[in-house]
């Protein structure tokens, strides 16, 4: 009976430890998710496969993946989320089981309630080689105090509302080590991950920029818009991290798809999304996007402006020889088209158009020219040939002049 036991036991040890995935049953509204997932999974996990739903209808979160070692560390921002049952699904992986490949979707389900935290997070998991931050925010209708301990210990007190950045020092941490930064107040506890690189002795100085040099947007009220903005590696070292952010007043209307780039191959360009909502009162800013590495800093200049009518919005979208493309008409494309400019760009090969109409309009050519040559032909014909029989006549009558 023991070893049967035992047996079923083993049997059932890889269904619930291929892959560690574990969260709370419930969380408290403005609250963070923090956990890990682990598993021999056969490729990257990336944030494209993880989604959220509520109930069963797909829904926004903010989050952000990161990869320390095997493990990933998953943050789930829980603010301006109402209570209601939500999941977070793992999709289109393939992970081992044994000595089998499975492809099958890992589900959790959470929910959240009426509650609400002491205070928010803006970060999760953080790997950094630098000094770091992580900004904070009083849920509460009163007065809480906040006890950070990492390396140190201090305590910050926020009124109700307010939003507060601490700085930590990495002095004294310990390189290629996972810490713990720990967040408290009376009722609400986070524990944050840290990870310091170690900078290695005699490393080339890191080589990056910006794809654009400056970015001048003009929105009408009440309005939003999107740019890619790409961030390229120019040296020839992999540049482990780069780190992102918004001046404050540029802050007030736009905010990243990204604020922390990781893994940048030599010529990469890497996408970074930015999107500016123009808000309800008429403004012009001239503020920086900043980035950051290895003591390297790069800023791009972007100006805003904020009409109080409809503008019509200004850009700085590449041409079409610049994306590689070339103009020529839809139907003489071999490749695929994109609208620049206003224009139809060819990312393909321009090839000669051969439409039906083309044709058509040859034929006619070529029947008005046989048309042509079969009437001069009849003229000449009729011209010499008239011309013959005058000419023996004359001949007859001169004949006769003689004779008399």
């Amino acid at each position: 009976m023991k070893k049967s036991l035992l047996f079923a036991l083993l049997l059932l040890l890889p269904l619930t430890s291929a892959i560690e995935f574990n969260i709370n049953s419930e969380y408290s509204q403005g609250g963070a998710i923090l956990t890990t997932i682990s598993g021999n999974f056969q490729e990257t996990l990336t944030e494209e496969n993880i989604l959220f739903y509520r109930g069963h209808v797909r829904a926004p979160f903010n989050y952000e993946l990161k990869k320390i070692k095997d493990i990933y560390y998953l943050y789930v921002n829980l603010l301006d989320k109402s209570p209601n049952n939500y999941s977070i699904v793992l999709e289109e992986i393939e992970y081992l089981q044994g000595n089998k490949i499975l492809n099958e979707n890992i589900q959790r389900n959470f929910s959240i309630t009426n509650a609400t935290v002491d205070f928010t997070i803006n970060s999760g998991a953080i790997i950094t080689e630098d000094d770091f931050s992580i900004t904070i925010q009083n849920l509460q209708d009163k007065k809480i105090s906040v006890a950070s301990d990492y390396i140190i210990s201090t305590t910050t007190d926020l009124y109700s509302g307010e939003i507060k950045t601490l700085d930590f020092e990495i002095v004294e941490a310990i390189p290629s080590e996972i810490q713990t930064l720990k967040l408290s107040s009376s009722t609400t506890t986070y524990e944050i991950p840290i990870y310091v690189l170690e900078k290695p002795r005699g490393q080339t100085p890191v080589k990056f920029e910006f794809d654009i040099s400056s970015l001048n947007v003009s929105l009408d009220l009440n309005k939003n818009t999107t740019r890619t903005i790409y961030v390229k590696n120019t040296g020839e070292e992999t540049i482990f991290q780069v780190k992102l952010s918004l001046d404050d007043e540029l802050e007030r209307y736009a905010q990243l798809s990204k604020y922390e780039l990781f893994n940048l191959s030599s010529d990469f360009l890497y996408p970074v999304e930015l999107t500016i909502v123009s808000g309800d009162l008429p403004d012009k800013i001239l503020e920086n996007l900043t980035a950051f590495s290895a003591g390297v800093e790069i800023i791009l200049p972007i100006n805003l402006t904020i009409f109080p009518g409809i503008v019509e919005e200004v850009t700085t979208e590449k041409s079409c020889s610049e994306i590689g493309g070339a103009t020529c008409s839809a139907n003489a494309c071999d490749g695929i088209i994109e609208i620049v400019e206003g224009k139809n760009c060819c990312l393909g090969l321009c090839e000669e158009e051969t439409s039906e109409g083309g044709t058509s309009f040859k034929l006619i050519g070529w029947i008005l020219l046989v048309v042509l040559i079969l009437v001069g032909i009849l003229f000449y014909f009729k011209k010499f040939r008239g011309a013959k029989a005058p000419a023996k006549g004359a001949a007859k009558l001169l004949a006769k002049m003689k004779k008399e």
